[in-house]
């Protein structure tokens, strides 16, 4: 319930701020070209995020670690840990 209320405050503030974090947190592996390739189909809210990212990330990482890295870039993107 805080988490929700923080995630919703924040994203009052600044509507792409969810956007901007979820795209910092995979750079590093994707490349800031592709990045923003990605990024360009995902909502504001980053409620498609995963749906965007998984088939990429699967293909250069494989699964496993793809899923490591879609709940790190929840955490920081959305959830905020």
């Amino acid at each position: 319930m805080i988490r929700r209320h923080e995630v919703r405050r924040s994203s009052l503030k600044d509507p792409d701020a969810p956007k901007r974090r979820a795209a910092a947190a995979i750079v590093d592996y994707l490349g800031s070209e592709a990045t923003n390739k990605v990024f360009e189909t995902v909502s504001p809210d980053c409620k498609n995020v995963i749906t965007e990212l998984h088939p990429l990330l699967s293909l250069f990482l494989g699964r496993r670690a793809a899923g490591r890295l879609e709940s790190h870039v929840i955490d920081v993107a959305l959830v905020r840990i």
